[in-house]
């Protein structure tokens, strides 16, 4: 399966979203699912790992956000708390 065609025709992301809006949630998405295995993780070795990981997704978001709020001209405080996307 061509990546494109499940990420745009199969995919569950809110259809209402803009492409940035659904980036930004899908950093998101990725930050609080490495830093839940980094605070689940016991083993200190594989915690700084996640730690790592988790991170880099920060700075993913980051630059993310960054793009939503130059071209849409959309505060990233107002689309957490006013827009309805499922996520």
């Amino acid at each position: 399966v061509e990546e494109e065609h499940v990420t745009q025709y199969e995919s569950l992301k809110d259809p209402n979203c803009t492409w940035l809006e659904q980036w930004v949630m899908h950093e998101y998405t990725e930050c609080y699912l490495y830093y839940s295995a980094m605070c689940d993780e016991t083993d200190d070795y594989i915690r700084d790992i996640w730690q790592e990981h988790f991170e880099m997704e920060v700075a993913h978001l980051k630059h993310a956000i960054a793009l939503l709020e130059k071209y849409e001209k959309t505060n990233i405080m107002i689309f957490f708390l006013r827009r309805k996307c499922n996520f």
